[in-house]
């Protein structure tokens, strides 16, 4: 068994080796996050062997899926409008904030970000306290409030609405989206209306001028909920310092 908990020990996963041959998969791992991992073999009638600490950043693909910055405080508390009413402080939206959940007992929940920049959306994270499951769905613009859009299943307006399950009792959940989208407002909503609404969120992508430099990962390659991370670095390989620059000043 191989047990990973991100750097700052905020979450543990773990997972059943699949095979004998060398390799295994790790399920629900956040992309560009420090983790350290240890390998655990059982051998029957021998007991217990274990392995050092292996320290590892994950990586999907290019740039385009680096957290926009709600955890590390780079998107600010003024960038932050949310529906009333409700006690929490804006700066609970963030991904393991210490003063809990942002929560909301509106009839219609949302929260809403400028992100400051037009930036590419390629993934989700969203983190509840909720006691059962709801649903988020998305609206998103450039500009005007007035005309944010709604999100749809392969971006076919009049299709179903995208829509995310995101989990209960203080998980986690990633979502890589099919299709990405530009964006400056982001807007999220609860699709069940439950009262109350709790949740931190974390979003992924890159700016638009990264985006000539940085391949977005093929929707074949990332399926939503299920991060088990194959890919051909062959094809998606690039100059680490060249994207690392441009991170440095976009990010």
């Amino acid at each position: 068994m191989v047990k990973c908990s991100r750097f700052d020990e905020r979450e543990e996963t773990s997972t059943q080796i699949l095979n004998m041959t060398g390799f295994v998969t790790i399920d629900n791992l956040a992309p560009n996050t420090k983790y350290k991992c240890k390998l655990k073999v059982y051998k029957l009638s021998v007991g217990l062997d274990a392995s050092n600490f292996v320290y590892a950043v994950t990586l999907i693909g290019e740039a385009c899926i680096q957290p926009v910055g709600f955890e590390n405080g780079i998107v600010k508390e003024d960038s932050i409008t949310s529906s009333p009413p409700t006690s929490s402080k804006k700066k609970s939206i963030r991904l393991y904030d210490v003063d809990g959940f942002w929560c909301s007992i509106d009839s219609s929940p949302y929260i809403r970000i400028d992100l400051g920049r037009i930036m590419t959306i390629t993934g989700l994270l969203f983190r509840t306290n909720n006691k059962d499951v709801d649903k988020i769905y998305i609206k998103y613009g450039v500009n005007n409030i007035d005309q944010l859009k709604d999100l749809y299943l392969d971006n076919i307006m009049g299709q179903n609405l995208r829509t995310f399950e995101y989990p209960k009792n203080d998980t986690t959940r990633y979502w890589f989206l099919e299709n990405s989208f530009t964006v400056k407002l982001l807007e999220f909503r609860s699709l069940d209306e439950k009262k109350p609404f709790c949740v931190q969120v974390e979003v992924y992508g890159c700016s638009e001028r990264l985006r000539e430099t940085a391949e977005i990962v093929p929707a074949a390659l990332i399926t939503e909920g299920n991060n088990n991370y194959i890919i051909d670095h062959n094809k998606v390989r690039r100059t680490q310092e060249k994207i690392g620059k441009e991170l440095t000043s976009e990010l």
